[in-house]
């Protein structure tokens, strides 16, 4: 490559310079892309050309083969192709998501907050002792990188995969998954229900269509729930009009004003767990419950 790169007054730097400069910048900031494909003509050929390259040398023994949806609301989540600038710049944000939801109160679940899941009125004291915070903090993250998982398999739009990936999931990934989707959903349902004044009975149907709309959208549903990082107040408002379409729904089948509602993503999951643990629907807290317990046995 013999092409120089310059600024008024200054010496060349030559491209392959040029590039590895590049490389080091996006490693601190995926980001600083868009100022770089800026600063000309030449630069923005140059790094458009080796798009591939600069990203699988900045992500070093990464899966360069998956597409993601992006960290956004929909309908204007398009799909993010692998080794792009754009999908360096999204699997970068997500672990400053996955951080912001661990310890925000929506994912609360140690004293003083909730000391247990719940589902209807049964409680489980699986987070019950507060020196168990390590525990919970490694399930957070690790159910937090399932529901991306989760979402991220619907790049393409092809129906029923989601249904697929939960099957494709063991007893353990299922109850961490399952978990983590119902301390959420009742951490996002505490949280607005001192706002919205609305009964307790309404808090439960609000939190089992926010479970639903998680396990659609991934983590960036939730953070943008409670006005998370880099999310807008569009965001927010398209958060709150998914899940009141989704309770309007919900009400329309109660009242038998329709019967077009299909079982949510978390009663899919619960089922599939059922079937591959054994157990009944009563027992699955519990069954999960203990599987949790003998993965994080010791926390260091």
């Amino acid at each position: 490559m013999s092409t120089s790169y310059q600024s008024r007054g200054s010496k060349g730097l030559h491209s392959d310079i040029m590039l590895i400069v590049v490389e080091h910048a996006l490693r601190d900031d995926p980001k600083a892309i868009k100022k770089l494909l800026s600063l000309s003509k030449d630069t923005n050929s140059l790094l458009n050309a080796y798009e591939r390259s600069i990203v699988k040398n900045v992500i070093v023994g990464g899966n360069f083969h998956y597409q993601v949806l992006p960290s956004r609301r929909w309908p204007a989540r398009e799909i993010v192709k692998p080794c792009s600038y754009h999908w360096l710049s999204e699997l970068h944000s997500r672990p400053s998501i996955v951080k912001y939801l661990v310890q925000h109160p929506i994912s609360n679940c140690s004293p003083p907050y909730r000391t247990h899941v719940r589902i209807g009125d049964a409680q489980f004291g699986i987070f019950s002792d507060a020196a168990r915070l390590q525990k919970t903090l490694m399930l957070k993250n690790a159910g937090l990188q399932l529901l991306y998982e989760i979402a991220d398999c619907t790049a393409g739009l092809r129906a029923g995969r989601q249904l697929e990936f939960l099957m494709e999931l063991d007893t353990v990934e299922l109850a961490v998954l399952g978990t983590l989707v119902n301390i959420l959903s009742n951490g996002y349902a505490d949280l607005v229900q001192p706002l919205s004044g609305v009964a307790e009975g309404r808090k439960i149907e609000r939190a089992c269509v926010f479970e639903d709309k998680l396990l659609r959208y991934g983590p960036f549903f939730a953070s943008a729930a409670v006005g998370g990082l880099n999310t807008t107040e569009l965001d927010h408002q398209w958060v709150n009009e998914v899940i009141e379409r989704g309770l309007i729904d919900l009400k329309d089948f109660e009242t038998g004003a329709s019967n077009k509602l299909e079982p949510s993503m978390q009663s899919k999951l619960w089922s599939i767990f059922c079937q591959k643990a054994g157990c009944s629907n009563i027992d699955r807290w519990l069954v999960a419950s203990e599987l949790i317990d003998d993965i994080w046995k010791d926390p260091a």
